[in-house]
Protein backbone atom coordinates (compact mmCIF):
# COMPACT_ATOMS: atom_id res chain seq x y z
CA UNK A 1 0.00 0.00 0.00
CA UNK A 2 0.97 3.55 -0.82
CA UNK A 3 0.24 6.73 0.82
CA UNK A 4 0.12 9.84 -1.53
CA UNK A 5 -1.71 12.48 0.52
CA UNK A 6 -3.14 12.40 4.06
CA UNK A 7 -6.47 11.14 2.60
CA UNK A 8 -5.02 9.17 -0.61
CA UNK A 9 -3.97 5.63 -0.40
CA UNK A 10 -3.15 2.72 -3.54
CA UNK A 11 -3.47 -0.69 -2.10
CA UNK A 12 -2.80 -3.36 -5.21
CA UNK A 13 -3.97 -6.21 -2.94
CA UNK A 14 -6.91 -6.13 -4.80
CA UNK A 15 -5.76 -6.53 -7.99
CA UNK A 16 -3.34 -9.49 -7.58
CA UNK A 17 -3.75 -11.29 -10.62
CA UNK A 18 -3.32 -8.40 -13.27
CA UNK A 19 -0.39 -6.60 -11.17
CA UNK A 20 2.85 -7.04 -12.59
CA UNK A 21 4.06 -5.02 -9.44
CA UNK A 22 3.45 -7.38 -7.35
CA UNK A 23 6.80 -9.01 -8.21
CA UNK A 24 8.44 -5.80 -7.17
CA UNK A 25 10.06 -6.92 -3.38
CA UNK A 26 11.42 -4.75 -0.67
CA UNK A 27 14.50 -4.43 0.78
CA UNK A 28 14.41 -6.20 3.64
CA UNK A 29 18.53 -6.99 4.56
CA UNK A 30 21.37 -5.13 3.59
CA UNK A 31 21.88 -7.96 0.96
CA UNK A 32 18.94 -6.96 -0.68
CA UNK A 33 19.73 -3.47 0.10
CA UNK A 34 22.78 -3.16 -2.24
CA UNK A 35 21.33 -5.03 -4.88
CA UNK A 36 18.12 -2.53 -5.37
CA UNK A 37 17.65 -2.16 -8.87
CA UNK A 38 14.11 -0.45 -9.30
CA UNK A 39 13.06 3.36 -8.01
CA UNK A 40 9.50 4.77 -7.46
CA UNK A 41 8.20 8.20 -9.41
CA UNK A 42 4.91 10.20 -8.80
CA UNK A 43 3.24 11.53 -11.79
CA UNK A 44 0.68 13.36 -12.17
CA UNK A 45 -0.26 17.33 -11.99
CA UNK A 46 -2.66 17.30 -9.45
CA UNK A 47 -3.29 15.01 -6.69
CA UNK A 48 -5.83 13.73 -8.04
CA UNK A 49 -3.92 13.12 -11.58
CA UNK A 50 -1.05 11.50 -9.63
CA UNK A 51 -0.11 7.80 -10.40
CA UNK A 52 2.82 5.29 -9.42
CA UNK A 53 5.46 4.60 -11.27
CA UNK A 54 7.95 1.89 -10.78
CA UNK A 55 11.15 2.31 -13.39
CA UNK A 56 14.15 0.15 -13.23
CA UNK A 57 17.78 1.32 -13.29
CA UNK A 58 19.61 -0.72 -15.59
CA UNK A 59 18.41 -3.26 -17.61
CA UNK A 60 17.33 -6.37 -15.54
CA UNK A 61 18.20 -9.89 -16.88
CA UNK A 62 15.15 -12.38 -17.23
CA UNK A 63 15.21 -13.88 -13.72
CA UNK A 64 16.56 -11.26 -11.51
CA UNK A 65 14.56 -10.33 -8.90
CA UNK A 66 12.37 -6.55 -9.07
CA UNK A 67 14.24 -4.94 -5.48
CA UNK A 68 13.23 -1.53 -4.54
CA UNK A 69 13.82 0.56 -1.37
CA UNK A 70 11.16 1.91 0.38
CA UNK A 71 13.43 3.29 3.06
CA UNK A 72 15.33 3.04 6.47
CA UNK A 73 12.40 2.81 8.29
CA UNK A 74 9.90 0.64 6.33
CA UNK A 75 11.72 -2.49 7.44
CA UNK A 76 13.20 -3.57 11.12
CA UNK A 77 16.85 -3.56 10.24
CA UNK A 78 19.20 -6.48 11.17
Amino acid sequence: MWKIHDDRFVDARHYPDNNPLRYVNGAKTKKQREKVNCIVKFIGATPEDEKIYYLTTRDIPRGEELIISYGNNYFIHE
